[in-house]
């Protein structure tokens, strides 16, 4: 920050965070952007929300392990109350989805400790690379569920599985835009249930 902006002096900064320990990597982007823009307020800067977001992601990166396509850093940054965002990963773009106020969302806290499976998600994503090479692809997101299941045969019953829920599960993704407008909780919990079910498998 002092690089980008020159900022002349430094704060006595006082954080009081209430987000639960289990929301993992929220909580270390939001303290982050929240101190970012405390600096920059307390020194007369103005800003654009988004590249300072970036920034946060920038510390995150050179930190520690990070997925290139996390879209929390944006989200918190420009995220507005009664909106949804849908990311798209490969364009690195989020879309603001308005929710209809008829729904109400309750966050329930299991209260298990959270746990960053690194290695089953890096294991999952060589499985969706692994199909998407096979199929002749760059990645799996322009593909069909009918090309898909035409060429299971062609595929192992694993990685097949794996490519089956991230094809299955970007069209639930938008599906639930629609849904979220809309006032049909049987079919908003049916997608829901879908999603849960596709990913245990």
């Amino acid at each position: 920050l002092f690089s980008r902006f020159s900022l002349p002096t430094g704060i006595n900064l006082y954080l009081h965070c209430q987000l639960h320990p289990s929301a993992g990597f929220s909580i270390i982007y939001s303290l982050l952007y929240a101190s970012a823009t405390a600096l920059l307020h307390a020194n007369a800067q103005r800003f654009d929300a988004k590249e300072v977001a970036h920034l946060c992601w920038e510390v995150k990166r050179r930190h520690g392990r990070l997925d290139p396509t996390d879209a929390k850093p944006w989200v918190i940054a420009t995220g507005k109350a009664g909106f949804a965002y849908l990311h798209d990963a490969h364009q690195q773009q989020l879309t603001s989805v308005a929710i209809n106020p008829c729904w109400r969302f309750f966050v329930i806290d299991l209260g298990e400790p959270k746990q960053f499976l690194d290695s089953a998600i890096a294991q999952r994503t060589t499985q969706c690379q692994t199909a998407a090479h096979a199929l002749g692809l760059q990645n799996l997101q322009a593909l069909s569920l009918s090309l898909l299941e035409s060429e299971e045969a062609n595929l192992e019953e694993l990685v097949y599985k794996r490519a089956r829920h991230v094809v299955t599960e970007n069209a639930r993704c938008q599906e639930l835009i629609q849904l979220l407008g809309g006032s049909d909780m049987a079919a908003l919990a049916q997608c829901c249930a879908q999603s849960q079910r596709s990913l245990q498998q």
